[in-house]
């Protein structure tokens, strides 16, 4: 996603792409949060394949979206592990749950919190770490 950084005019991009798809969703992620109607990004007046964001709004959705990837590899490494050490029953059982646990905000600010307080005591329950 094209943005431009409303104090500086300098175009940035953000992105996240699905691993599993190849696609990138960072529309629906800032759509889903609202960004679209509640003014944090609004359309360029020159270029309406651009959108512009404040320099400290966009700071945070690039944070948010580095600790989202972060989370992801981090879930992916804690299931990779878990598949070797349990059958495939028990690896669907601590899949569902960890999923059941790390969903539970419409907090964003939170949402890399509970991901990593809730890997932790599946990473001790499941595998002593």
């Amino acid at each position: 996603m094209k943005l431009k950084i409303d104090e500086t005019g300098e175009i940035r991009e953000l992105s996240i792409i699905d691993s599993k798809t190849g696609c990138d969703w960072v529309a629906d992620l800032v759509g889903n949060a609202g960004c679209f109607v509640n003014g944090m990004l609004k359309t360029d007046p020159v270029d309406d394949q651009v959108w512009v964001i404040s320099s400290s709004d966009y700071d945070w959705w690039a944070d948010y979206i580095s600790q989202y990837e972060a989370d992801e590899d981090a879930i992916a490494d804690f299931l990779s592990a878990i598949a070797k050490k349990y059958d495939d029953e028990k690896y669907e059982q601590i899949k569902d749950e960890l999923y059941t646990a790390i969903q539970g905000s419409d907090d964003y600010d939170e949402h890399h919190r509970i991901k990593k307080s809730a890997l932790a005591d599946f990473r001790a329950e499941y595998l002593g770490e």
